[in-house]
């Protein structure tokens, strides 16, 4: 059995997992480099990066070596 993804809600905020859909507002936030420099990483420069991202997060839960929201 897997195990269910962790949603954290509010009555202003919701934290869910991410998907695959959310590849594209992952690129515009990791592609940009100012915003990029308070996460010590480079920015992404390709939309492939995006969904290998949201893949790479899904690993991390599955894994139980990690969650991102």
């Amino acid at each position: 059995m897997l195990p269910i993804f962790p949603v954290l809600q509010t009555e202003r905020l919701t934290l869910r997992e991410i998907v695959p859909g959310d590849a594209e507002a992952l690129f515009l936030i990791h592609s940009d480099a100012n915003t990029m420099r308070w996460f010590g990483i480079d920015a992404l420069t390709e939309r492939s990066q995006a969904n290998q991202m949201a893949a790479m997060f899904a690993g991390w839960f599955l894994a139980g070596t990690g969650v991102r929201w």
